[in-house]
């Protein structure tokens, strides 16, 4: 990949929330015809100044009410 090729992906970068490799993978290979495994996408990101981490799922919360409630529907005796 040129400098000016990398400078124009920089700028592409910028803008855009990618969620993952593949997304920036398709659009190197659709706008410069370059193939880029996921590492080496991973290592060209690192190169121009980029982090990509994966992302990593949150456990949903709960409010502390309907917690409560809950419990106290567990914990009832059968009718």
């Amino acid at each position: 990949m040129t400098q000016a090729q990398e400078v124009a992906l920089c700028a592409w970068l910028e803008v855009r929330f990618c969620r993952s490799t593949v997304e920036i993978r398709a659009h190197v290979a659709d706008e410069r015809g370059l193939n880029y495994s996921h590492s080496g996408c991973i290592k060209l990101l690192a190169r121009l100044g980029f982090e990509y981490r994966k992302p990593k799922p949150l456990p949903r919360v709960a409010s502390a009410q309907k917690q409560t409630a809950f419990h106290r529907i567990l914990r009832a005796p059968d009718a």
